[in-house]
């Protein structure tokens, strides 16, 4: 990821309504946590905190190489989104919850006009979302001034949570793949079924044709 998408992303640009994905965040915030992260050093910080996590989040998402134009701009749309920047305010202040990533896909699914991520060829959605989170738990132990507002431990158990929930998500779609698979040899055994019962209908009138012609009567 470039320099300038990767800052523009984070910050905004001129004219940028939404702003960047950190003041997003900082406003999904309590005002009273918001507040923690005011002062200049903390901000910095932040910046460089999620300057670390987000390239590391979008190289998770291909497996076969750069992202495309497009799925780089549905991604970034993604992450203006205010439902987003709910969700990922939880790296600042986590407590008990997880990413809610039904909520999430769904926004994305909303961005693509319907196709959810599962659809899209080497698009890996949660893994995004996966490494966003780790990384950011891992930037923040390099950020002294962030560690005194973000508790590590709380973090690490958000993460944890995650993971869990990745995980439950990834048995799921295996299961329905399963379930597909099985069904689909279901669907084959029948259709051969329904063939072996024609052709033996069919050997079955034959045998009755030679049978009926012995009593046939000849000219």
């Amino acid at each position: 990821m470039d320099p300038a998408t990767l800052h523009a992303i984070l910050i905004g640009t001129a004219g940028d309504a939404s702003g960047g994905l950190i003041a997003g965040i900082l406003t999904a915030l309590a005002g009273r946590v918001a507040r923690r992260f005011q002062p200049e050093p903390r901000q910095k910080a932040l910046l460089a905190a999620f300057e670390q996590a987000l390239p590391a989040a979008f190289a998770a998402t291909s497996q076969s190489g750069p992202l495309t134009h497009y799925y780089l701009d549905s991604l970034t749309a993604f992450l203006r989104k205010d439902i987003v920047r709910e969700e990922l305010a939880l790296l600042l202040n986590p407590g008990e919850d997880a990413f809610d990533l039904k909520r999430l896909r769904q926004v994305f699914t909303d961005i693509t006009q319907g196709y959810p991520p599962d659809v899209i060829p080497d698009l890996q959605f949660e893994p995004f979302v996966a490494a966003l989170a780790h990384n950011f738990a891992l930037a923040v132990r390099g950020q002294p001034d962030l560690q005194e507002v973000i508790k590590i431990e709380r973090l690490d158990t958000l993460v944890s949570r995650f993971d869990a929930l990745l995980k439950d998500t990834s048995s799921i779609r295996q299961a329905a793949v399963d379930t597909a698979t099985q069904t689909r040899r279901a669907a084959d055994t029948l259709a051969d079924v329904n063939t072996t019962m024609t052709q033996l209908r069919q050997i079955a009138e034959q045998v009755a044709a030679a049978y009926l012609q012995q009593f046939a009567p000849t000219s």
